[in-house]
């Protein structure tokens, strides 16, 4: 009886053993699915052809982002170059925009452009007082879009690039990120991270003249990565042809809307 009850005991301690193993394997195989199920939407996000945006829809909400926000701020970089020929030239540097509505305004850029060092700031108060640094020498300005315009061609095209979007009703110079020609929705990418929206178009530049520049490329392909959460430009990609010139610029952004920005910051240095 003590032999038969040990057997019936050890089968019963078999199969407990069986159950446990089997439900070890299946809570393991529940976590494996749990965590493939929380990795697998962010890669369906990137990789789904989700096409319920238009082009016009999604260029709309970044319009307004950038029109209707209290207070803007970016840190971002640039590289370019120009090819003409055997001759090149390359334009590196980094810039910082700052805005607090109604109208006070703060740009900053620090580059190279061939060998020449630029160091550029515009500074807008609001009432009506502008000022410029330029390479260490500081000088007052007529008007916002004035001083922008007159920085965009040594800044590599930074300062009015974002502007245009934060000051719509401004004529201001440069890239018109929103009025490109032959917009269509391109795969969706990354920046840092973020899921962006790729918007893709064509800019007509057939009628820009560019002094001492023969053969001008006749339209630049812009590429423009949209941030999906916030509608706020991560990038634009620029790239214009033709059969002497080749111009090829990157430009990278970190923005921020509605955080405070503090006095000292929009000030004067």
């Amino acid at each position: 009886m003590v032999a038969r009850g040990r057997s019936r005991s050890r089968l019963v301690d078999s199969r407990s053993l069986v159950v446990s193993l089997a439900w070890c394997a299946g809570f393991l195989s529940l976590v494996v699915a749990c965590d493939n199920a929380a990795k697998k939407p962010a890669q369906d996000e990137l990789g789904k052809t989700d096409q319920t945006l238009s082009v016009d829809e999604i260029l709309h909400h970044c319009k307004e982002a950038y029109r209707t926000c209290g207070t803007y701020r970016d840190t971002g970089s640039v590289r370019s170059s120009v090819s003409h020929g055997a001759e090149s030239q390359r334009s590196d540097g980094r810039f910082l925009t700052l805005l607090r509505r109604p109208g006070e305004f703060h740009f900053e850029y620090v580059g190279k452009r061939g060998v020449e060092d630029i160091a550029y700031a515009i500074w807008s108060s609001g009432n009506g007082t502008v000022k410029t640094r330029y390479n260490g020498v500081l000088q007052d300005g007529a008007t916002l879009a004035g001083a922008l315009t007159g920085a965009n061609g040594l800044c590599a095209g930074t300062p009015c690039l974002i502007a245009r979007l934060l000051f719509p009703e401004d004529a201001l110079v440069g890239l018109d990120l929103l009025a490109l020609e032959d917009l269509r929705r391109g795969d969706d990418d990354r920046v840092g991270g973020l899921v962006c929206f790729r918007v893709e178009g064509v800019r007509d530049t057939s009628q820009v003249k560019w002094p001492g520049l023969e053969g001008f490329p006749k339209e630049f392909r812009v590429s423009i990565l949209i941030d999906k959460a916030t509608y706020l430009i991560r990038r634009v990609q620029s790239d214009a042809k033709s059969d002497s010139v080749h111009m090829v610029s990157t430009f990278e952004f970190v923005p921020q809307v509605n955080k405070g920005i503090a006095d000292g910051e929009l000030r004067v240095k």
